[in-house]
C-alpha cells in the first residue's frame, strides 16, 4: 500500500465484565518460496512435447480464521472502509492495495495464494515445467462463467496475458521482461502454455496476479481502433469503471469519489459455488474514508462494519470499546522513508542519505505504531533469505552529523520537503517525528506535504516529479523474495509507486537480473544476501519499520483471515454475516501450535508478536 499501502496496530482497553483476548497466528520464519521443483507430491501429465517436471496440483494448507463470538442483529451487506481511492477497476492496470481488493473480488486470478504464502490453484489446476524451466504448461478449471454468463477458456487466459503486456501497466513489468505474445498459446479449451524467452524463478509466484477477463466483452468495448492498430485501447478505457471478470462478487456501481465508491453485488452463479458459506454477504460496499472521525461516526451509525489497516491506534480503541474486534498481526509489510535519489535535491548525495537514516529516532515509532519492529534492510525480517546480519542504521546524531559534514551540504541553506498521505494519521505522527529529528540533529529543515495516494502514484512516474521523500508502506506483491527486489530497485521497473527512489544502480540491476534467472536456492540465497546488503549501504530508503498489520471490524463480521501480502484478505468470499448464522455452526478458532510454514513449534512469544493489553 501502498502498499501497496496497508496496515496498523493493535491495542486494546478494558471493557466492563469481558476480556478480549485474540491469539493471532503470524509467527513464522521465512515464507514459502516459490520454486520450480516446489516439493509438492501431486504428479501432472505433460501435454508439452518437451519432457517435464511436476509441480503441483492441489497445494493444500491449513487455513485458520478468526470469528467473533457476539451474535448481534446485522444485514447482509458488508460496508468497508478503504483509506485510498480505487483510481481504476482494470486488473491490467491497478497495482495497489485498493485496486487489488476490487480485483480478487470481480475477477479470478490464474494461480492464488494461501494465508502462509503459498502458491495454490484456482483458474490453473495444475502444471508442469520443462527440465529447462523455460515452458509452463497448465490445465484450468473447466465450467467457469463469467458475470456476462460466457464460458471461459484457454482463449480468454491467453487474451488476458496479451492484453498485460500491450497495455503495460499494472502487473505487466513482471512479465514483459520473460514472455513474449508470441509464447502465449491455448493448447485446448483447457490448456494453455507459457513459453519464456528466459528462466524465470518467480514466475509461478507472479501469476497471483494475473486476473483472467472476459475476452468477449472486452472486445465489445475497444477504443481507438484503427487498421493499423486493430486492438486499440484494448478495452483500457472501458475496463477502468465497469465488470468483464468471474469473480465472487459483479459490480454494481462505481463512483469516484462517491459514497460508496464503489459497490458489489454477490455472483450467485460463482464457480466455487457458496456451500461453505452458510451466510455470505450479498452486497459489498466500500468507502473511501480519510478522517478517522468520519469511520467513528459512521460505524458508531451502524453503517460501517469493517475498517482498514490506516487508522490511528485512538481510533482502533474507541471501535473496541464499541465491541469491534481489533487483531494485530506479525506482517511482512514494511514502511519506509523513500528518498528519490535522483531528483537534483541532497537526496542525491549518498552521505547527506546515510545523515538522514543516522538521524531518524527509530525507537520513537512503537509510541505510534504498537507492535512495530524496527527494519532490517529491505527485507521483511520474518520473510524468506531475510539477512540477519544485514546493517542496520540506527539513531546515532553524533555519526549524522559526520556523515552530514562529509556530504558536504550545508544544512543553514538546505530545505528538504516530505509528503505523506492526506488524513493518515500514523503517517502525520510519523512525518512530525522525522521534521523534529532533521531540524534538531541535522539542523535542516523540513517542509511537510500531503496528498491523496492517487497522487503519488501519478507523480512517481517520473523522477522529477517524484516527491524527495516519501511515507510508503509496502507489502509483498506475490510470494517470492524477488518481490522485494524487482519491483522496487530494478531499473527496468522504474515509474510506480514501489520504485520511488529511482535508485538505477548498474549492480543492483544485475543481481536482481542473477536471482531472477536462476532455481538454485541456494545461490538465490546468496544474491539476497549480497542484494540486502548492497541496497543498505546505498541508503535509498530510511528503513523505519515492519509493520504490524491491524484489522478491525464488526461483531457482526466474521471469517477474516490475515495474508502474508497484498489484498487476498479483502476477498469477501470467505466473510460471513454472523447474525444469520447459530451458534453451532460457527467453527471454533483454535490456537495455533505449529507454523504453517517453518514447520517449527510455536512458543507463545513467537506466535504472537503483540498482545492487546487488557
Amino acid at each position: 500500500m501502498q502498499v501497496s499501502h496497508s496496515s496498523r496496530p493493535g491495542i486494546s482497553n478494558a471493557v466492563v465484565g469481558v476480556v478480549i483476548v485474540v491469539i493471532i497466528i503470524i509467527a513464522g520464519v521465512g515464507v514459502y518460496f516459490v520454486v520450480t521443483s516446489s516439493g509438492k507430491t501431486t504428479t501432472t501429465t505433460s501435454v508439452s512435447s518437451t519432457p517435464s517436471t511436476t509441480s503441483s496440483t492441489s497445494a493444500t494448507s491449513s487455513v485458520t480464521s478468526l470469528y467473533t463470538t457476539s451474535s448481534t442483529s446485522g444485514n447482509s451487506t458488508l460496508n468497508a472502509e478503504v483509506a485510498q481511492p480505487f483510481g481504476t477497476l482494470d486488473p491490467a492496470a491497478g497495482n495497489d492495495y485498493t485496486q487489488f481488493a476490487a480485483n480478487i473480488n470481480m475477477y479470478d486470478n490464474f494461480l492464488t495464494q494461501a494465508p502462509n504464502g503459498t502458491v495454490e490453484p484456482n483458474v490453473a489446476t495444475k502444471w508442469t515445467i520443462s527440465p529447462n524451466n523455460l515452458v509452463y504448461t497448465f490445465d484450468m478449471e473447466s465450467g467457469i462463467h463469467f458475470h456476462s454468463g460466457n464460458v471461459m477458456n484457454a482463449s480468454d487466459v491467453v487474451f488476458s496475458m496479451k492484453r498485460e503486456l500491450a497495455i503495460g501497466q499494472g502487473f505487466s513489468s513482471l512479465w514483459s521482461p520473460v514472455l513474449s505474445s508470441s509464447g502465449i498459446t491455448a493448447l485446448n479449451a483447457t490448456a494453455v502454455r507459457f513459453t519464456l524467452n528466459n528462466v524465470y524463478a518467480p514466475f509461478l509466484g507472479s501469476l497471483s496476479l494475473f486476473f483472467i477477463v472476459d475476452q468477449n466483452t472486452v472486445m465489445q468495448h475497444l477504443a481507438n481502433v484503427t487498421a493499423s492498430n486493430p486492438m486499440g485501447d484494448w478495452g483500457l478505457a472501458w475496463l477502468t469503471s465497469h465488470d468483464a471478470g468471474s469473480g465472487p462478487y459483479m459490480l454494481k456501481s462505481y463512483q469516484p469519489g462517491g459514497s460508496p465508491e464503489l459497490a458489489l453485488t454477490r455472483f450467485t452463479g460463482y464457480w466455487k459455488g457458496w456451500a461453505s458459506n452458510p451466510s455470505p454477504y450479498n452486497a459489498v460496499n466500500y468507502y473511501y474514508i480519510d478522517s478517522d472521525a468520519t469511520v467513528l461516526s459512521l460505524a458508531k451509525a451502524g453503517q460501517l462494519n469493517w475498517a482498514g489497516t490506516f487508522l490511528a491506534v485512538p481510533t482502533y480503541q474507541s471501535l473496541q470499546k464499541m465491541g469491534w474486534t481489533w487483531d494485530t498481526f506479525a506482517s511482512p509489510n514494511t514502511f519506509s522513508l523513500v528518498m528519490n535519489t535522483q531528483c537534483g535535491c541532497p537526496f542525491g548525495n549518498l552521505d547527506f542519505r546515510k545523515a538522514v537514516s543516522y538521524a531518524f529516532n527509530y525507537s520513537a515509532i512503537p509510541t505510534i505504531l504498537p507492535g512495530a519492529v524496527q527494519s532490517q534492510g529491505p527485507v521483511g525480517n520474518n520473510y524468506q533469505y531475510h539477512d540477519p546480519n544485514v546493517f542496520q542504521y540506527t539513531y546515532n546524531p553524533t555519526e549524522a552529523k559526520a556523515m552530514l559534514q562529509a556530504s558536504g551540504i550545508n544544512p543553514a541553506t538546505t530545505t528538504i520537503t516530505l509528503t505523506y498521505v492526506t488524513g493518515n494519521i500514523p503517517e502525520q505522527e510519523i512525518a512530525a517525528l522525522f521534521q523534529s529529528n532533521m531540524e534538531n540533529v541535522l539542523g535542516i529543515k523540513v517542509n511537510i506535504a500531503t496528498q491523496t495516494f492517487q497522487t503519488i502514484t501519478q507523480l512517481a512516474a517520473s523522477n522529477s516529479t517524484t516527491p524527495q521523500i516519501s511515507e510508503i508502506y509496502y507489502d509483498p506483491l506475490y510470494p517470492d523474495t524477488d518481490s522485494y527486489f524487482y519491483p522496487i530497485y530494478s531499473s527496468s521497473a522504474s515509474g510506480t509507486w514501489e520504485s520511488m527512489s529511482w535508485l538505477n544502480n548498474a549492480t543492483i540491476n544485475n543481481l536482481i537480473a542473477q536471482e531472477r534467472a536462476t532455481t538454485n536456492n541456494t545461490l538465490r540465497q546468496q544474491i539476497f544476501y549480497q542484494l540486502q546488503n548492497d541496497i543498505v549501504s546505498l541508503a535509498p530508503e530510511v528503513f523505519v519499520f515492519n509493520q504490524p498489520y491491524y484489522v478491525t471490524f464488526a461483531p457482526t463480521v466474521k471469517g477474516y483471515t490475515f495474508y502474508d501480502g497484498m489484498s487476498f484478505d479483502y476477498n469477501v468470499f470467505y466473510y460471513s454475516n454472523v447474525a444469520t448464522i447459530s451458534s453451532n455452526a460457527a467453527p471454533t478458532f483454535s490456537t495455533p501450535t505449529v507454523d504453517a510454514r517453518s514447520g517449527l513449534v510455536l512458543s507463545l512469544d513467537s506466535a504472537i508478536q503483540y498482545l492487546p493489553l487488557l
